[in-house]
């Protein structure tokens, strides 16, 4: 891999990049010429974006594999169960993730196709479940699940402003809503639950 600097990747819309070097300027080159990079990569794709995210959330389940889960069809079941959970949940939560900041962002005048968003959102969202699934991070529990859902939803913010080519308020809300009408929803299930 190049050596890849913000400088760099303004001048480098064309250019494809690895997998690889789209998490990296994703997740540690985060800027609007990092995400708009990415999205003019010519092997942008709805099937590389869920492939990114496939991998990410099978890749630390693979590297824990133990030899003994073989050993009985119970162990095996669970485990079996535990990739198959893992996977569709990151599929399914990519797809959560996009498409109502993709509707909140056209509401507000965005005129971009969804692939782009979803791919911007997989760039950084791959690398993200990747973390949240290695054995430490999910015994640590929420206080290190806190800051990555926080940089996660910055990483959001600012590959809605990339895609859309918002400004901040705008990027904001269209992240933010959605999240914030799930948390209404929930309080307001939560009080009726009580009752």
């Amino acid at each position: 891999m190049d050596n890849l600097s913000l400088k760099d990747v303004s001048s480098q819309a064309a250019r494809s990049f690895s997998g690889l070097e789209s998490w990296i300027m994703a997740t540690m080159l985060p800027s609007a010429a990092s995400f708009r990079a990415l999205i003019a990569d010519p092997a942008a794709s709805r099937r590389r974006a869920y492939q990114w995210v496939g991998i990410a959330a099978l890749l630390p389940f693979l590297l824990t594999l133990r030899p003994d889960l073989f050993a009985s069809p119970v162990l095996l079941r669970a485990a079996v169960l535990e990739v198959v959970t893992r996977l569709v949940g990151a599929l399914i939560g990519l797809t959560l993730l996009a498409a109502p900041v993709h509707l909140l962002g056209g509401l507000l005048g965005g005129r971009a196709p969804y692939v782009n968003l979803e791919y911007a959102f997989a760039a950084w969202y791959a690398p993200l479940v990747l973390v949240a699934g290695l054995p430490l991070f999910r015994t640590a529990g929420a206080g290190v699940f806190s800051p990555l859902a926080i940089y996660g939803v910055l990483l959001g913010v600012v590959s809605v402003r990339a895609v859309y080519s918002f400004g901040w308020g705008k990027s904001l809300v269209t992240t933010l809503l959605w999240p914030f009408v799930v948390y209404l929803l929930y309080l307001e299930g939560a009080q009726l639950l009580a009752r």
